[in-house]
């Protein structure tokens, strides 16, 4: 069960929602992305102005007298005279009081000799001696004429540094001493660094490791250090401060400045702060105007769903709500919409599908009426132009010239006659007469017939089982199928080619459509006819058992072949299909039931043994009389004795006159007065010992619905010749 109602599954309150939650969306966004960037660019302002401070603090830090000498080497010669000869001890008293060579802030003042050891000195305020000059000067770091500046150190409260120059002879380089000078960092001092750094930034000075560092005002702990070592320049950004450490040029001194970034970002952020709620009021009003607008586009939405339903549900291709999947019943328009146009396409496509379907037995029963009708006439001819030429073969010597001629004309019929089966095989109105036969034995008897129809260059191969199953088919449209097949697949292999027949037993387990009808499950004999020629697109494929649709060149073919494999296949209960492609070959499976029944013992598939004729009387029911004519002039000369009634009234009449000697009636079965059944059932009171043979041209439909549809009444299908006439007629009379 849904956790909303349905209302908020509808698109027209979905879409609302979530074009107002966009708009909010999209404005938060904008603001959030504005603050970023004007974080950004803040943290990058200060990060360079702290990178500028430190360089700048650097520069003053070394500034008051640590590299520069004040008036030159001279005013070193007060110092130098005196460690010479002594003289001159209260000028160089003088000079170190003075702020001549040591700078007006000193705190201490001496002069050394060459080992270390104090000669003169000044103090100020009882400011004690540095320590690292004397170690530097053991330790010969002290060396050249420059000066060199010292470690920050304690000095009481507060802190400060030393220098320490070599003082040599004038115009020689041999070393007399050394002059020190300390300096302390006082408060002024310290101010005059904050007002350059600025507020909230915190000043240390010293050398990382030593342990002594100064606010230059005081010792301080030595603080984090993140980055840098002496001699390099660092600025490393945490999450809440910003330090940079910059050496002291010329010295292995650090100044280390920290800012943290709350101060930074606090006017950026007030300002935040400030034009939310404008913001948000934006947004808001936004959101409403989104609201309305989606309002507009999604009503007519969900009035065209509910028109779209309701056409569905007419059309009975939609389900009632309660019917339909949860996904569709609580979904929004779109979902909807779309389940009832899908039902509505495939409404439309199955009613295309039946359309089509219909279209195509529409046509196929066309073709069928016609060629029945055809059928009739023609095969009343067929049966004349055969028979006549049977006739004129027996009376011929066999040396008579005009023989070939007449097996000529014979064969000629013998090729018209077929083309009359084909056309009512393709409609599906061919009179069959289904038996259980050995599949199995069919195909390898058709074997050798088909190896003389392949060309020479083109490879037969037959490939059934031992125990393929039985069928219930007419053997002779059966072989007619293979045979149309395999000259089919030949004909696609002007260059030669593989020809196979394989059968197989076949189960299928669920409904399979072919395309050219529907597999139903069941047991099944599988024939596939495949070639190895130059195969079918899919549109060749659609229509290649139309009949007389052919890709053959004009004059090369009919285009009855594969239609009349498809009737004679459907008119047995099975079903064919192809699968094809250009230049890979073809394959047509045809899928028969498989027969419950045996074999028959006696089915052999052969031709019936010749049988003699008779003294008998038959009665010929006929309305063609070219047919009726050959036929008493077939059987007389058999020794038959032959009544002709030229219709069923003239048969009434004569069976009543001759009922104690007519032994057969051989009647047609559609005639203007009555048919050939209805003739039967009336001689019957008339002549009830006599026996029924009745001969038709016309398609098996027209017969059946003529009443011949019971097994024991006795068929003759023209065209015949005058050996089957015969040979029928004496089976019809000893049955």
């Amino acid at each position: 069960m849904s956790l909303f109602p349905r209302r908020w599954h509808s698109f027209d309150s979905k879409l609302p929602l979530l074009a107002s939650g966009l708009v909010l969306v999209t404005a938060l966004t904008l603001v959030a992305t504005a603050y970023y960037r004007v974080e950004r660019a803040l943290l990058a302002t200060a990060e360079q102005r702290l990178v500028s401070t430190g360089r700048t603090t650097a520069r003053l830090l070394v500034r008051p007298g640590l590299r520069r000498e004040p008036g030159g080497s001279a005013v070193y010669l007060p110092l130098v005279t005196f460690l010479q000869d002594g003289r001159g001890r209260d000028l160089a008293l003088q000079v170190l009081r003075s702020g001549q060579v040591t700078g007006e802030n000193k705190a201490y003042a001496a002069l050394l000799d060459a080992r270390g050891r104090v000669v003169l000195e000044h103090r100020r305020d009882s400011f004690p001696a540095p320590r690292w000059p004397e170690r530097a000067i053991a330790l010969r770091h002290v060396r050249g004429d420059s000066t060199t500046i010292g470690p920050f150190e304690p000095y009481g409260a507060g802190a400060g540094y030393s220098r320490v120059r070599p003082l040599r002879a004038v115009g020689d380089t041999t070393l007399l001493g050394y002059f020190v000078a300390a300096y302390p960092f006082g408060s002024a001092t310290a101010q005059e660094f904050r007002d350059i750094v600025g507020g909230g930034v915190s000043l240390r000075v010293g050398r990382r490791g030593s342990g002594v560092w100064t606010d230059l005002e005081r010792v301080v702990p030595e603080p984090l250090m993140t980055g840098g070592t002496a001699g390099t320049e660092g600025l490393h950004v945490r999450s809440d401060t910003m330090t940079v450490v910059t050496p002291l040029p010329g010295t292995d001194l650090l100044v280390w400045l920290a800012q943290p970034v709350s101060g930074v970002l606090s006017p950026v952020r007030s300002m935040l702060w400030n034009a939310i709620p404008i913001g948000l009021g934006i947004a808001v009003l936004g959101a409403l105007l989104m609201w309305r607008m989606a309002r507009n586009i999604t009503r007519p939405l969900a009035q065209l769903t509910d028109v779209a339903e309701g056409v569905a549900r007419d059309s009975h291709s939609m389900p009632q709500t309660d019917e339909m999947p949860a996904a569709i019943k609580n979904g929004d328009e779109i979902t909807r919409l779309r389940f009832a146009v899908e039902r509505m396409s495939d409404r439309v496509a199955e009613r295309q599908a039946l359309e089509a379907q219909l279209r195509q037995s529409q046509k196929m029963e066309a073709i069928g009426r016609l060629a029945g009708g055809v059928a009739h006439d023609f095969n009343n001819l067929l049966t004349a132009i055969r028979s006549y030429a049977d006739l004129m073969l027996e009376d011929m010597p066999p040396y008579d010239p005009k023989r070939a001629d007449m097996m000529e004309i014979r064969r000629a019929a013998e090729r018209a006659a077929t083309l009359t089966a084909q056309l009512l095989a393709f409609g599906r109105k061919s009179f069959l007469q289904p038996r259980v036969i050995d599949t199995r034995e069919v195909l390898l008897d058709l074997h050798a017939m088909l190896r003389r129809l392949m060309i020479e260059d083109v490879t037969l191969e037959v490939a059934v089982p031992e125990d393929l199953w039985p069928v219930k088919a007419d053997r002779g449209q059966l072989e007619q199928v293979i045979v149309n097949l395999a000259v089919n697949g030949r004909d696609a292999m002007p260059s030669g080619g593989v020809l196979a027949i394989r059968a197989e037993n076949l189960v299928v387990p669920a409904a399979v459509d072919t395309g050219h009808g529907v597999v139903t499950p069941g047991e099944y004999v599988a024939i596939h006819v495949t070639d190895t020629g130059s195969g079918m697109d899919a549109t060749t494929q659609n229509r290649v058992f139309e009949p007389f649709f052919t890709t053959k060149a004009v004059g090369q073919g009919t285009g009855l072949g594969l239609a009349t494999v498809h009737g004679i296949v459907a008119q047995s209960g099975g079903v064919i299909a192809v699968h094809s492609e250009l230049q890979r070959g073809s394959t047509f499976t045809v899928y028969l039931p498989r027969a419950e029944a045996a074999v028959p013992p006696d089915e052999s598939g052969g031709r019936v043994a010749e049988t003699p004729g008779g003294n008998e009387t038959i009665l010929v029911v006929e309305d063609e009389g070219s047919v009726r004519a050959l036929a008493r002039r077939v059987l007389v000369r058999a020794g038959f004795r032959v009544l002709e009634a030229p219709s069923p009234s003239e048969a009434l009449r004569l069976a009543q006159d001759h009922a104690s000697e007519i032994r057969l009636v051989l009647s047609d079965v559609v005639m203007p007065e009555m048919s050939g059944p209805a003739l039967a059932e009336r001689l019957g009171a008339l002549i009830p010992n006599a026996r029924i043979l009745f001969v038709s041209g016309y398609a098996s439909d027209e017969v059946m619905s003529r009443g011949l549809g019971t097994p024991d009444l006795d068929l003759l299908q023209k065209p015949f010749s005058a050996q089957q006439l015969v040979e029928r007629v004496r089976e019809a009379i000893d049955r």
